[in-house]
């Protein structure tokens, strides 16, 4: 265990203080990470689907818009409370 997260030290009531305010603070940056994961989500579902109807469009013959959709994936980066001592 690093010398920082000693029990000593971590008994320390200012130090229980700070670790709370960081817990707080990374609770909210899960909040705001899986909404902006939703809208991505979701900004990438609707320009699949306008690709798709453009495609259809039999008056837009000469692109192939459904080529466009090869984003690379979507990797969700893990932020379970469990990984950071919540």
């Amino acid at each position: 265990m690093p010398r920082f997260l000693s029990a000593e030290n971590l008994s320390d009531p200012t130090t229980k203080i700070v670790i709370e305010a960081l817990r707080a603070d990374l609770a909210a940056v899960r909040t705001q990470y899986a909404a902006l994961l939703a809208d991505v989500t979701a900004i990438r579902t609707k320009l699949i689907a306008t690709h798709a109807k453009l495609d259809a469009d039999a008056t837009v013959t000469d692109t192939n818009y459904g080529s466009l959709n090869n984003p690379a994936a979507l990797t969700a980066v893990s932020l379970a409370a469990d990984q950071i001592g919540a």
